[in-house]
C-alpha cells in the first residue's frame, strides 16, 4: 500500500473528509478533531494504517510513528482535494 492509499484509508476510517474538522502533528502522532466520533472506525485505524489510536470524545490521536510530520502534508492535500 502506498502512502496516498494509506492516507485515503485513514481519512475513510475517521469518517471521511466531512467529518474531519482539524488535524495537527505531534511528534509521533496525528491529532484529529472530528465532528462525530461515532463515525470513526477505530478497528480500521489499527490495521496497517497506524500503530494505535485513541478516541476521546471528538479528539482522535493516531499513532503513526516518526513520519507524522510528513504524513500531515499528505493528509492536508487529500482533505483539500475532497
Amino acid at each position: 500500500m502506498n502512502e496516498t492509499e494509506r492516507i485515503a484509508q485513514l481519512i475513510a476510517a475517521l469518517g471521511g473528509t466531512d467529518n474531519i474538522l482539524a488535524v495537527e502533528p505531534c511528534i509521533t502522532r496525528l491529532r484529529f478533531e472530528v465532528a462525530d466520533a461515532t463515525e470513526v472506525d477505530a478497528t480500521k485505524l489499527h490495521q496497517p494504517l497506524c500503530h494505535g489510536a485513541t478516541v476521546l470524545g471528538c479528539a482522535v490521536q493516531v499513532i503513526v510513528g516518526p513520519e507524522a510530520e510528513n504524513l500531515l502534508a499528505e493528509v492536508i492535500d487529500q482533505l483539500k482535494e475532497e
